[in-house]
């Protein structure tokens, strides 16, 4: 959005360079959410995996402790 401003300061903006100016700039905002997206997509593959993790690792404590009570009693 430099290129536009300094155009615009210059007062050479034409409508067709401005055009120009915000298709790159979508274009980069696009790519931008796409790389985003991936990386959120693999974050929540990885939360997924943990919970997975964290609920099977909660049954086998629980169950150890169950053990441990009955030796108890």
């Amino acid at each position: 959005m430099n290129l536009r401003e300094d155009k615009l300061k210059k007062g050479a903006l034409k409508p067709t360079t401005d055009v120009k100016i915000w298709k790159y700039e979508v274009k980069s905002q696009i790519a931008d959410l796409t790389v985003s997206l991936e990386k959120c997509n693999e974050i929540v593959k990885v939360l997924e995996e943990l919970q997975v993790a964290t609920a099977r690792t909660s049954d086998n404590l629980k169950a150890v402790l169950l053990k441990v009570q009955e030796n108890l009693t």
